[in-house]
């Protein structure tokens, strides 16, 4: 979901010169054919703008001019789950609590 992600707010910065949040990037359409056309992993649910992932919490938030924006995915349940972090330069990010077996 970060790769569709960052790819679909590639495309959408190309063509309309700013980045988007969730509900521009679903509402755009752009995620959708971002996931039909390169990856084709997006769940029933994707539409859904407050839980997109069950079972994790996704954030994403764009700078004020919309020219940057950093989306961070983490597993809900787990204190040690996965935490995912990327931002426009497309870099994918995993992290733990520090306090947590690697």
């Amino acid at each position: 979901m970060a790769k569709l992600i960052n790819t679909a707010e590639s495309q959408y910065n190309f063509a309309n010169g700013s980045y988007a949040d969730y509900h521009t990037l679903v509402q755009s359409g752009q995620l959708e054919d971002t996931d039909r056309r390169e990856f084709k992993i997006l769940p029933e649910h994707f539409r859904s703008e407050t839980n997109p992932l069950p079972g994790y919490g996704l954030r994403l938030l764009l700078s004020p001019d919309a020219h940057a924006y950093q989306l961070s995915i983490q597993e809900q349940e787990a204190d040690c789950g996965i935490k995912l972090f990327t931002d426009e330069t497309g870099i994918i990010l995993e992290g733990h609590a520090f306090d947590c077996p690697k």
